[in-house]
């Protein structure tokens, strides 16, 4: 060779960079660019009566020492806790199926008579404690020390990197 890169070595080092180095995927040039899809790192904490009825609770929350009150949500609707970080929801479940025909897909929901009410933090607590009552029903409590999985919505090396988890209780 006479000093001078060929076409076919300008084509190869570039790949080569990219293949080295992972987090140059998001250069351009190097295969993969990143979308800018947003994620909250959140734990949910799902709560359903035994037998499905509709109960909204007040709940009293324990977030690693810190005590967060939530009223008794609305059936439908989305309520504010003492803590911005924390809201709670009340909805009605549905059961939903999907149609196909060779040009198009569509789906079609119906309420099923099943409700469920939702704690939604958006933070990673290490442990939360949640105090439920009522006037209708008995006060029950539960701990939970959620397990996060982590998710990186606009590629593998992409940010951001998000951490999420869900609790599910049912309670008599």
């Amino acid at each position: 060779m006479n000093g001078r890169m060929n076409h076919s070595s300008a084509l190869v080092l570039p790949s080569l960079f990219c293949a080295l180095f992972p987090f140059a995927s998001s250069l351009q040039g190097c295969g993969q660019g990143c979308t800018e899809i947003g994620c909250i790192d959140q734990l949910d904490i799902l709560i359903q009566a035994a037998d499905g009825s509709e109960r909204s609770y007040d709940a009293t929350l324990l977030i690693d020492g810190e005590e967060i009150t939530c009223p008794a949500p609305e059936l439908d609707s989305t309520g504010a806790c003492t803590d911005a970080r924390v809201s709670v929801a009340l909805w009605e479940l549905t059961d939903c199926e999907e149609t196909r025909t060779k040009d198009s897909v569509s789906q079609s929901c119906t309420p099923n008579g099943k409700y469920m009410q939702w704690l939604t933090i958006e933070d990673t607590p290490e442990e939360v404690h949640v105090v439920l009552s009522s006037a209708d029903f008995p006060t029950v409590e539960s701990t939970f020390t959620p397990k996060y999985s982590s998710s990186r919505p606009n590629g593998k090396h992409c940010p951001p990197q998000c951490h999420q988890a869900t609790e599910t209780w049912t309670v008599d």
